[in-house]
């Protein structure tokens, strides 16, 4: 029962990054200089994102026979995937594609597979200090 809740939240970790992802990289670009400065620099956030959206997609696969090495490769392929469609769509919205964009969404997929990377060998050395 543990796996299928573990597996349930992983999809819904994921499902919800991946809707945040698509509503605010799809939103109608402003212009707005009265808007906080957050707001007008938001491209800082494609890095923690595509972090996030690295990270969840590793943990719905995590479950998979691969070997946990082609795992993080495949996150970051289906992650950059993902960062390459959501920037395509965006000229259907009013809006244009953007290398530096697409460099910030790889950054962050490349952050995040370090991030795991640094997590599954560090793992087994953390596990012997908590007993």
């Amino acid at each position: 029962m543990k796996y299928h809740t573990s597996k349930f939240l992983s999809i819904a970790y994921f499902v919800s990054i991946l809707f945040c992802l698509i509503f605010f990289s799809l939103m109608p670009e402003s212009n707005d200089l009265s808007l906080p400065v957050v707001y007008q620099n938001w491209n800082i956030f494609h890095i923690p994102a595509y972090v996030m959206l690295t990270t969840a997609i590793f943990l719905m696969m995590s479950g998979l026979t691969l070997g946990l090495m082609k795992i993080v490769g495949l996150s970051a392929l289906f992650s950059t995937m993902i960062g390459a469609l959501i920037e395509a769509l965006q000229q259907f919205k009013g809006r244009t594609m953007s290398w530096d964009d697409f460099l910030l969404n790889e950054i962050g997929v490349l952050a995040g597979s370090v991030i795991i990377l640094i997590w599954i060998f560090l793992r087994p050395a953390l596990r012997l200090r908590v007993k």
